[in-house]
């Protein structure tokens, strides 16, 4: 049997010997062995582009890093920034109109009741007049929001969305009038009817009208701006690379 200190020595040696040669397998060195020299020289394992050399590769990287970044504004503000711009403008409208309909419908009680409006914003009846309202802007939001969706205004001359805006803010009016004629259903006396409602609110008409037509008109210079502002920035990166290969 061999001694413990020359066994040791070999499985030292092996280990040893072991690592050496993961290290070389892992790093790409080579081991130049003669009868006169030992040496390890490295391995150029990372082969260069063959478009290293080339005096543009930069710039083209930039290039792209740009149009990546056009290309994922374009989207945002196609699919979701300008309707969020034409929405957040036309809810401010809405909240306007609501808030006409409102004092008026307060106004027409004051004269039913000769003045007296005692209690009536802590009554069931004005709390369901206001939950009314409520309606009626959400049915506004909807048919606004698919207005927007469509996202033609920007492609309209000018005559054609005179036109456009009066049918769509008329259409936007007559739904409300339908939410209204559904919903309200308070008959009793001192509180106006449907109907009463409805010939009152014939004198602000002119002004909901302008607060609808406000809202698409906005919508409209939204688009134009956007539309404008997207595809300047996509003229100017064109003319970079025309420039780059000129």
């Amino acid at each position: 049997m061999q001694p413990i200190w020359i066994i040791a020595i070999i499985i030292t040696g092996t280990i040893c010997l072991s690592i050496i040669a993961f290290i070389v397998y892992k790093t790409g060195v080579s081991i130049n062995a003669t009868d006169k020299s030992f040496g390890i020289s490295g391995s150029d394992k990372k082969k260069k582009s063959p478009h290293a050399s080339c005096r543009f590769s930069s710039d083209i990287i930039l290039i792209l890093q740009e149009q990546r970044k056009i290309q994922d504004e374009v989207f945002y503000w196609r699919h979701v920034g300008i309707i969020r711009e034409q929405m957040n403008y036309a809810e401010q409208k809405l909240d306007q109109a609501l808030t006409v309909l409102n004092k008026h419908f307060l106004i027409l009680l004051k004269e039913m009741n000769g003045g007296d409006k005692t209690g009536i914003s802590n009554s069931n009846q004005y709390r369901h007049y206001v939950q009314v309202l409520r309606e009626v802007k959400i049915k506004a939001i909807e048919t606004c929001r698919h207005i927007m969706r469509e996202n033609h205004l920007a492609d309209r001359t000018e005559d054609e969305f005179n036109l456009y805006e009066e049918t769509k803010t008329t259409m936007i009016i007559d739904q409300g009038s339908d939410v209204m004629n559904y919903l309200y259903y308070v008959k009793m006396e001192g509180w106006p009817t449907r109907e009463q409602i409805y010939d009152h609110n014939q004198k602000i008409k002119n002004e909901l009208v302008a607060l609808g037509k406000d809202a698409l008109r906005q919508a409209r210079k939204i688009a134009i701006e956007k539309g404008t502002e997207i595809e300047e920035k996509q003229n100017a990166l064109d003319k970079k690379i025309e420039d780059l290969f000129t």
